[in-house]
């Protein structure tokens, strides 16, 4: 019987918001590790905004971004960096 891998990433109710638009709103996303995955959708569907928040070049408006159990939504580019994110 095969085991799933632990979560690695994890987003949890992902917002941004640039004042009043919302450029995504509630995402939730689960990354295991040893798999791969894809993000697809139509142009302006926020495919890298997504990306640029769960690595830390964007911030967040809402919601948070769990690495590897830490949550690191708000954690300086060195720390994401030692825990792995690069």
């Amino acid at each position: 019987m095969s085991t799933a891998s632990p979560i690695l990433l994890e987003a949890i109710g992902v917002e941004k918001r640039y004042d009043k638009f919302a450029a995504l709103s509630g995402v939730d996303l689960k990354v295991r590790a040893n798999t791969v995955h894809s993000v697809i959708g139509p142009n302006g569907a926020g495919k890298t905004t997504l990306f640029h928040m769960l690595t830390g070049t964007k911030a967040v408006s809402g919601g948070r971004i769990v690495f590897d159990g830490h949550d690191v939504t708000r954690e300086p580019d060195h720390r994401r960096v030692q825990r792995g994110m690069a």
